[in-house]
């Protein structure tokens, strides 16, 4: 079994109660890509720009990452910034700079298509809500979410909330 993940991939400027660190590697195709590297051959697909750290791409190729649906651009990585709270379960965003997510549309690799098993999407752009995915081998991009005004009866758990806000229910 083979793993592809389409999905973020940041760098982050956390905070918390007790430090403060810049330059973390985030996004959530990062973290699904390195689990998943445990367990099978993973390849991602995703967008970082010319300021992405090189030990962290090292990272990936240490986990045996497949990199070929990585795209890499002249523009900025995809950036978050954030402050933890004592808990830890409560954070508040900083900052957010789409760059180099904003307008990337997601390519998979020949190399990905044929080894591909299990296609995971992780988190993407905030605000679209298509990606490719793998359907027998061949790529096909879903249609958007909801695919006409309203919503189905059962739309994913986060959708179903924008979508009672915005029918007025």
């Amino acid at each position: 079994m083979s793993v592809l993940v389409s999905g973020s991939i940041a760098i982050d400027n956390v905070k918390t109660q007790k430090a403060e660190q810049e330059n973390l590697l985030g996004g959530s195709a990062s973290y699904a890509a390195i689990a998943a590297s445990f367990f099978s051959p993973v390849g991602m697909v995703s967008i970082v720009g010319h300021d992405f750290p090189v030990e962290h791409l090292d990272l990936f190729k240490k986990r045996n990452i497949n990199l070929e649906g990585v795209e890499f651009s002249s523009g900025e990585t995809f950036r978050w910034a954030g402050e933890y709270m004592e808990d830890m379960n409560d954070r508040e965003t900083l900052s957010v700079a789409l760059n180099v997510l904003e307008s990337w549309q997601p390519t998979v690799a020949e190399s990905q298509k044929t080894a591909t098993t299990v296609n995971l999407l992780a988190n993407s752009h905030p605000l679209k809500t298509t990606a490719p995915s793998i359907t027998s081998n061949a790529i096909e991009a879903p249609p958007p979410w909801p695919p006409e005004p309203g919503c189905p009866p059962s739309p994913p758990a986060p959708v179903a909330s924008r979508c009672a806000a915005s029918a007025g229910r």
